[in-house]
């Protein structure tokens, strides 16, 4: 089971849709360390990596 508490979830909501616009896949990898993602656009142009750290 997985739960998430954010202190500020508007930052994730943000990330969230801003990646949206460039990409319509992406795999988002929960660790111990944090929350983490690396995208690319369909024309390979833009990469995206994200992580945001679980404290």
């Amino acid at each position: 089971m997985f739960e998430a508490t954010f202190a500020k979830a508007s930052l994730f909501k943000h990330v969230i849709k801003a990646t949206r616009e460039l990409v319509t896949d992406v795999n988002i990898e929960f660790t111990e360390s944090g929350i983490k993602f690396l995208c690319m656009d369909s024309s390979h142009i833009a990469l995206i990596f994200v992580h945001i750290d679980k404290e």
